[in-house]
């Protein structure tokens, strides 16, 4: 009987549903050397590209950037500033790329090539994760930011390949040339409203200053990730900054009730079995 009953409890503690626990990062890219899980990456862009006109890659404080990736309306972030007075061009006068003065991000700016000016070329940026064991995928989260006039054609592209296999394939960002957009302060104070900013699958634009982008994953298993982003921008008096690229996983526990059934199943399973070693030695 009481055999019975510790296997009723354990049966049924199993059955009860595990309570999930906060998610755990198992990939992380922010250009700044703390990678985690990252085995490779790529970067394919075209070529001719001048520093201070195009960018992609990573800038900072330390290798410069692009001026249309630079607020130099304090400093002269970008150095080019001066030699940028004579153009028609407001590339040193607003940026999104403020926050690098205290860490590096990946900058995107003018990806045109020699062979053809008058036409973006796409740019793609691969990044390649192995978390060593099967895991359980949350969301995929990254800080993005914007300024400037970008053209019709304009965007981002994300591909998620899982163990290989695509996963997800969606539009990031794409310009909107029918819209305008106040951005935020720059250092100066100053506020810039501009046409044709970046919007997210909603229509919401871009800022200027960072924000995180959220893409939930439901749990979805598998042992190593790629991403893979194919960037559009071809207007040189505007810019997209990345940074802080994360996979997050989750596991999870034996809720309260289900901790209490097993508890109580092992118990009477071993108040069982004692029951059962003394009867057999009274039996000899």
């Amino acid at each position: 009987m009481l055999l019975r009953l510790a296997f009723a409890f354990l049966t049924l503690a199993v059955a009860l549903p595990p309570l999930p626990v906060a998610a755990y990062v198992v990939g992380h890219v922010g250009f700044d050397g703390a990678d985690i899980a990252l085995v490779s990456h790529s970067i394919d862009a075209p070529r001719r590209m001048s520093p201070r006109r195009h960018s992609f890659g990573v800038v900072g404080p330390d290798t410069g950037m692009a001026a249309a990736l630079a607020d130099d309306t304090v400093q002269n972030i970008s150095g080019a500033r001066r030699w940028l007075m004579h153009r028609h061009m407001a590339l040193g006068i607003y940026g999104v790329a403020e926050h690098a003065r205290q860490g590096n991000v990946f900058g995107a700016t003018g990806l045109r090539n020699g062979a053809s000016r008058r036409r973006a070329q796409p740019a793609t940026l691969r990044f390649d994760f192995a978390f060593g064991e099967i895991v359980s995928l949350d969301r995929l989260t990254m800080d993005m930011a914007a300024m400037g006039r970008f053209r019709a054609g304009d965007g981002v592209h994300l591909t998620l390949l899982l163990d290989g296999q695509p996963h997800m394939t969606t539009m990031l960002l794409e310009a909107d040339p029918l819209a305008s957009f106040t951005y935020a302060a720059m250092d100066d104070g100053s506020v810039v409203s501009l046409d044709a900013p970046l919007v997210n699958g909603e229509g919401q634009p871009l800022d200027n200053r960072f924000s995180t982008m959220v893409m939930a994953l439901s749990g979805v298993q598998a042992s190593t990730a790629t991403l893979m982003f194919e960037m559009v921008m071809g207007s040189r008096n505007a810019a997209l900054a990345l940074d802080n690229i994360t996979l997050e996983a989750f596991s999870a526990v034996p809720g309260p009730a289900s901790l209490v059934l097993l508890v109580t199943g092992c118990a009477v399973l071993t108040v069982a079995r004692g029951r059962r070693g003394i009867s057999g030695v009274a039996g000899d």
